[in-house]
């Protein structure tokens, strides 16, 4: 598979553009003790989430009150999305680098997409994505590829020609189904030796090392 000269690009979120870690920490901590368990830690958060809010909910507190838990997040987070998530250190400068060479960018997330566009449009970087996907959308959460299949409808872009970037073995999987090279970062919910187990096309250390294997258009 080639790993160069590609001509768009999508990311996903948490882990990868974003360290939004802390906001999601301070909106679970209240739910695990409403329902009587011991509050995370941040490092314990990392590597909770990524597969979708029931999911996180279903981690923390158990399956019996999914619906109920989510509920009291989703009310925590909007006080606490915006303030716990910063970009990514280079982030930003990789963002603006592919915006000046033309490159169409998107976002695939198992985060509900209520969020993500409120935590970019706060970051002032919204415009740049031509789609930003969420499972509150309709869509099934990664692995599944209906958010990637949309992120290139979206950009007009075919799925060998499209990178896509994650954090997580999920991601991998996810642009596998759709026939997306892929490549990722230790930077999230997923360790590097398990991130080499889900054979990803390349390990970056650094969002930085994306640019070289972009194009202008």
């Amino acid at each position: 598979m080639s790993t160069g000269g590609y001509r768009a690009v999508v990311f996903d979120l948490d882990g990868t553009l974003l360290d939004s870690y802390e906001g999601i920490r301070a909106a679970l901590n209240p739910v695990l003790v409403h329902y009587g368990k011991d509050p995370v830690t941040l490092d314990q958060t990392r590597f909770m989430v990524g597969e979708g809010l029931p999911r996180l909910i279903e981690k923390a507190i158990g399956p019996e009150s999914v619906d109920e838990g989510v509920r009291l997040f989703r009310e925590r987070y909007r006080e606490t999305a915006l303030s716990g998530s910063t970009l990514f250190h280079d982030a930003e400068e990789v963002m603006a680098e592919l915006s000046r060479r033309g490159i169409p960018m998107s976002i695939a997330s198992n985060k509900p997409a209520l969020f993500s566009r409120q935590i970019l449009d706060h970051l002032g970087i919204a415009s740049r994505f031509a789609f930003v996907g969420g499972p509150d959308l309709g869509f099934v959460p990664k692995p599944d590829p209906g958010m990637a299949l949309a992120a290139l409808a979206a950009m007009g872009s075919a799925p060998e020609e499209t990178l896509f970037v994650g954090d997580m073995p999920i991601d991998v999987q996810t642009a596998r189904a759709v026939g997306m090279p892929v490549a990722v970062l230790a930077t999230g919910s997923s360790t590097r030796e398990e991130l080499l187990e889900s054979a990803p096309d390349l390990i970056l250390r650094t969002l930085g090392e994306l640019l070289p294997l972009f194009r202008g258009l």
